[in-house]
């Protein structure tokens, strides 16, 4: 038996709402950890890809189940890349 298991976050906002991306994504990143816990699904922190589109300066830092998130270039996603 075979499952697809990606899954994409995304998150928008305006230019103002900047410094609250971060601890929006984090907590959506535990949410999801928490859910795969209860239903018995294990996500594999080494393929979780991080694309930063962004005008801003500011870094993201972002932690999926004790491992701070990597930027990429460009992600892979059901086989295609962005």
């Amino acid at each position: 038996m075979a499952y697809a298991n990606d899954l994409t976050l995304t998150q928008s906002h305006d230019p103002g709402q900047t410094s609250a991306v971060p601890v929006q994504l984090n907590r959506n990143l535990r949410r999801i950890i928490a859910w795969g816990n209860i239903w018995q699904v294990r996500f594999v922190p080494h393929k979780t890809q991080l694309l930063h589109v962004t005008r801003s300066s500011v870094p993201l830092s972002l932690d999926f189940n004790g491992r701070t998130m990597a930027l990429q270039d460009e992600v892979e996603v059901l086989g295609g890349h962005l």
